[in-house]
């Protein structure tokens, strides 16, 4: 089993194009914070800009169906061949700008080890949404224990996706050119048993 599947080109540049040109017009954009709850304060830990397109919410219904649909292709695909877990819901995806100046994610996981809910984050995914020549900085880190490091160039292609076991260590190094767009998807199932 790998720590990590990567779908080099995953998503075409138009789609890119269609995401960033929507979530931009739809979502209420505002700096990022950490933690399972909006009351969570910003933090040291991170800084990003993030809105996300809800499954619920009619007014991203399009997008939501352009979205979702490919991810869980993605999602499914990885998991058949790697993970094997037990993954079956997909509540919102998150759109993230992080901007030249230092904006950032350290080191994290995504699951939340004392959630009171049922289900829990399984899969990360992160589909790479900027032309990695449109920045400098912002390298998606993954610390999977063997030291080996994750294939930049892949990553930092437009349209590449990358999936990961959510209870991984990750970050976002600073950005210190430009901007970096992503979305970023969590796949829950079950708590781990």
């Amino acid at each position: 089993m790998n720590s990590n599947v990567i779908f080099e080109g995953g998503m075409s540049s138009q789609d890119c194009d269609y995401i960033i040109k929507e979530s931009e017009k739809l979502l209420d954009i505002k700096e990022s914070v950490v933690g399972e709850t909006d009351s969570e304060l910003i933090s040291t830990t991170r800084k990003s800009k993030a809105g996300f397109i809800e499954s619920y919410n009619p007014k991203h219904r399009e997008l939501w169906d352009v979205i979702s649909n490919r991810l869980w292709s993605y999602v499914n695909a990885a998991n058949r061949t790697n993970f094997a877990f037990d993954v079956s819901f997909l509540d919102s995806v998150q759109y993230t700008i992080y901007e030249d100046g230092g904006d950032h994610y350290d080191w994290h996981m995504d699951t939340f080890i004392n959630t009171p809910n049922a289900y829990t984050r399984k899969l990360s995914l992160t589909l790479q949404l900027s032309d990695g020549s449109e920045y400098e900085g912002g390298n998606f880190e993954l610390n999977d224990g063997t030291g080996q490091g994750l294939p930049y160039d892949a990553l930092r292609k437009k349209g590449s996706v990358l999936i990961f076991p959510s209870f991984l260590m990750h970050r976002v190094t600073p950005v210190t050119s430009g901007i970096r767009k992503t979305i970023v998807a969590w796949f829950e199932g079950r708590q781990f048993k």
